[in-house]
């Protein structure tokens, strides 16, 4: 079994003089891959409804996209481009790139 690359996501809004922070830890696994990959979106996945995860191969194609509206996802990996680098992107409900990870799948 691979490893996992997990990343810490701290969105928010300001209210005043407190800003309102959600935090949650998303994980891709395993990594590198072979037959399928996990994303689990952590427990705090509500905080993430209206974004997207979307994943690139090296020649940026986009080969997955899901919107994030459970905590977690399993795609087959039967269909996608073929082994190498792969990118992990999380958007926004506006679009934009809040994070990006790396993936390797062989």
């Amino acid at each position: 079994a691979g490893g996992f690359d997990a990343w810490l996501i701290r969105l928010g809004t300001s209210t005043g003089i407190s800003p309102v922070t959600f935090v949650n830890t998303i994980k891709v696994y395993p990594n590198p891959a072979s037959t399928s990959i996990n994303i689990d979106f952590g427990s705090n996945y509500a905080t993430l409804v209206g974004y997207t995860m979307r994943i690139d191969n090296s020649i940026v194609q986009t080969v997955y996209t899901t919107p994030v509206n459970q905590q977690l996802y399993t795609s087959n990996l039967n269909g996608w481009s073929g082994n190498g680098l792969y990118l992990v992107y999380l958007l926004n409900p506006q679009g934009a790139v809040v994070d990006v990870r790396k993936i390797i799948i062989q």
